[in-house]
């Protein structure tokens, strides 16, 4: 027997992330960034009193794009060189400031972009000059040419003068793009063969989740791994190596809805697993204080990011597409295995991050990466990362573990676990308060309790540590007759106390005795609500 639905579910919805425990929620580790990021990241929190969680994903995801075209970082266990390609996600309600945020440091980019622009136009109408006039010398040439071979005399030398302008043909201009905001999947690769290195930037990403686009994350994937990727494009087959990073900002119903709808192409294709993801529910952590000499820190970030931007655009139209190889010093290698050793341990069977193993593995990759854009942007010398950047780096990444931790708490063990005992808790008070007994018989719910096609709560396999985890917290009494029998659970009155049921001769003849739960070292407190019931 199901009861409805609002009655045994009663306190699921303020379950959600409530058994994440808020004391061990840690702050944002703003010390463990560079004086150009930190301080721009806390002035903007502090001037547009919003969360450091959007200030802080919003300047690393900048400054990850300056980066971009710039370095490339070799990792432990292969020469293979990564892209400092960095993701991030922040999911927070209207009136965050997500969009605020965002533009005021994205301000650098689209003024250099519209820079950019105005150079491509003027090249650009310079190349249709230029072909205008070469088709008329060409026409000309041409006229030349058959003049020549009609009067079989200097042919030779006109057909050189042909071949000679053919192979000087104008060259329409490449244009230095590398920041989008909405674009399809086809534009996007026709953009990227001119440019490999971009980023797509979205305050508003609910026109990405809703699209198209996002039912192919293979294209993303290949672009966050800065793996080749092939396509023919005007009959021509072309191979670049893609290196594209995304910052999305979005509503949490946005999300919610894409995950329910897309689990598979979202968690299933590793495509969230390369973002750094946050959720965030907090406000402006500096109320007060005077903050104003951090503003010239806004300066600062600009200016390093156009430097950076200069660099990369000389580069791209003087051809040049290696990068800065980075490498990991000895110490900072010896540190990244500590690290994954650790992580293995928590990605394992019943470990914290059991439930997103898919990101956790990524983790390694996303520190070393980080790590070569902090050394990068705080113009560290030489190629090789010390020690203290990785420990900085990966301080940052554990962060956003423990956030993707909260964000995708709804797939962990522990979360479908105490759906459960939230579910058996609500049933067997609603049975007592609609039935008026204070007393109920564990085979009863083994019969009439909740069931669903692929979760049924009756099998003894679910159910006895849904009641042991309830009498261990002291919601429910486990008793039987003193020597043996069924089981039976009395509920506390009104004032927390479980009177005694000996006065039930009929089911208990002996006396009385409480099962004491068996104590299990990683069984952990649950949010669950006091029911009562009086005799």
């Amino acid at each position: 027997m199901n009861l409805p639905l609002h009655n045994y579910q009663g306190g699921t919805p303020e379950q959600r992330n409530l058994s994440v425990n808020a004391s061990e929620t840690l702050s944002f580790p703003i010390k463990s960034l560079p004086k150009k990021i930190s301080n721009a990241i806390i002035a903007t929190s502090v001037n547009k009193k919003v969360s450091v969680e959007i200030a802080a994903s919003s300047f690393l995801a900048a400054a990850s794009l300056a980066c971009l075209p710039l370095i490339e970082v070799i990792p432990v266990h292969t020469k293979i060189p990564e892209p400092a390609v960095l993701n991030f996600l922040v999911i927070a309600g209207s009136g965050s400031g997500k969009s605020t945020v965002l533009r005021a440091v994205m301000q650098v980019f689209h003024d250099f972009s519209s820079e950019v622009n105005e150079e491509y136009k003027n090249l650009l109408n310079q190349f249709q000059t230029d072909t205008s006039l070469w088709e008329e010398n060409k026409k000309a040439l041409a006229r030349n040419l058959r003049k020549a071979t009609s009067r079989n005399y200097g042919r030779e030398d006109a057909e050189g003068v042909m071949e000679e302008h053919l192979n000087n043909k104008p060259q329409k201009p490449v244009r230095f793009k590398f920041l989008y905001q909405d674009i399809s999947n086809g534009e996007l690769i026709k953009s990227l063969g001119d440019n490999p290195d971009a980023g797509i930037f979205s305050e508003e990403a609910v026109t990405f989740f809703k699209s198209r686009a996002k039912n192919d994350p293979g294209i993303f994937n290949l672009g966050w791994d800065g793996a080749p990727y092939s396509y023919q494009r005007d009959g021509v087959d072309c191979e670049i190596n893609l290196r594209l990073m995304f910052c999305l900002m979005v509503q949490p119903d946005i999300f919610d809805e894409y995950i329910t709808r897309n689990q598979i192409i979202g968690r299933g294709s590793g495509f969230l697993a390369r973002f750094l993801s946050v959720k965030v529910e907090g406000e402006c952590q500096y109320q007060d204080g005077d903050f104003s000499h951090m503003n010239r820190a806004l300066d600062e970030f600009d200016n390093r990011v156009l430097e950076l931007l200069e660099r990369a655009k000389q580069c791209f139209y003087d051809g040049i597409t290696d990068k800065q190889q980075l490498i990991l010093s000895p110490q900072a290698i010896a540190f990244m295995g500590e690290k994954r050793a650790e992580m293995k341990q928590k990605i394992s069977e019943g470990g914290p991050w059991e439930h997103i193993k898919d990101i956790a593995l990524k983790s390694g990759s996303n520190a070393i990466r980080l790590a070569a854009m902090l050394h990068h942007f705080d113009e560290q010398p030489g190629n090789e990362i010390s020690l203290s950047v990785m420990e900085c780096a990966h301080r940052v990444i554990d962060w956003y573990m423990q956030q993707a931790g909260r964000v995708f708490y709804k797939n962990s063990r522990l979360f479908l676990f105490e759906k459960d005992v939230l579910e058996v808790y609500h049933w067997i008070h609603n049975r007592m308060t609609i039935e008026g007994r204070a007393i109920i018989a564990k085979s009863e719910i083994m019969r009439l309790g909740p069931t669903h096609k692929d979760n049924n709560l009756r099998l003894a396999s679910k159910l006895e540590p849904i009641l042991a985890q309830l009498a261990w917290q002291k919601r429910i009494y486990l008793v039987q007759n003193y020597t043996g029998g069924p089981v039976h659970i009395i509920l506390p009155d009104s004032l927390g106390v479980f009177q005694h049921p000996g006065i039930r001769r009929d089911l208990f003849p002996h006396g009385v005795r409480r099962l004491e739960p068996s104590d299990v070292p990683e069984r952990v407190s649950l949010n669950l609500p006091n029911l009562t019931y009086s005799w």
